[in-house]
């Protein structure tokens, strides 16, 4: 019995590669590295050319890495204001 359409769709996504740049993004995003909010919309815009997975960890990756930047630039200007 051959299978849906829609299984032959998953089953190529799941073989096709993790794309190293996301899953880089997302560990530097949980080590609390603003570099994740660049490395995240690179990974993304490589996944859209090539395919491959990790869509979800680039854009966990991103938020992580926005998220800690504004808290890096918050607590600058909590330091720079106490003088």
């Amino acid at each position: 019995m051959p299978l849906p359409a829609r299984a032959h769709a998953n089953a190529a996504a799941s073989r096709a590669p993790v794309n190293p740049v996301a899953v880089l993004a997302l560990v530097l995003g949980a080590l609390a590295s603003p570099l994740a909010a660049v490395l995240g919309p690179v990974a993304l815009a490589q996944l859209r050319a090539s395919g491959e997975r990790g869509r979800r960890a680039a854009l966990v990756a991103t938020v992580l890495g926005a998220g800690w930047t504004l808290l890096a630039i918050a607590v600058v200007v909590i330091l720079v204001r106490r003088g």
